[in-house]
């Protein structure tokens, strides 16, 4: 039974990843100036488009390496479980894409707010709090591995 409930955990979480990266995408355009506004809502919209594309791919992969799919959470069923390399090699490239556009959207509002017309410190703490996402990014333990453990 436990396993069925991984097995469905992973879109949502994938999913409300990609949410929160939309979310802020969609805070970014709205702070951004109006110097080469243009630009850079292309940038931002490109990074949300780009992860949105990936996790879709994931989640896609993720149901399609077992036939028949219910083999993921049922293992003694008759079928096959093929694409289990392949699910594993994108959810590297998936994780890689993630993370980068984790780096751009914390990085982007230091740009942003350096130039804003307000005191250094707000500069500073506002440059801070977006930063976090560096520290964080989006680590999650391997549900198979047993010494794993959770970054926060």
């Amino acid at each position: 039974m436990a396993l069925t409930y991984i097995w469905q955990a992973q879109p949502v979480q994938l999913l409300a990843n990609t949410a929160g990266k939309v979310a802020i995408a969609a805070l970014l355009v709205t702070l951004h100036g109006p110097k080469f506004a243009r630009a850079k809502t292309i940038f931002i919209w490109t990074l949300a488009g780009i992860q949105s594309i990936v996790v879709v791919i994931a989640i896609a992969l993720i149901y399609a390496q077992c036939n028949p799919v219910a083999k993921l959470w049922r293992t003694y069923l008759p079928g096959t479980c093929n694409g289990r390399g392949r699910n594993q090699n994108f959810a590297y490239v998936q994780g890689g894409i993630s993370s980068f556009i984790d780096l751009a959207l914390a990085i982007y509002p230091i740009v942003l707010f350096w130039d804003l017309r307000i005191k250094l410190l707000k500069k500073l703490v506002l440059s801070v709090l977006f930063a976090f996402g560096i520290v964080y990014g989006d680590r999650l333990p391997d549900i198979a591995d047993d010494d794993a453990k959770p970054l926060l």
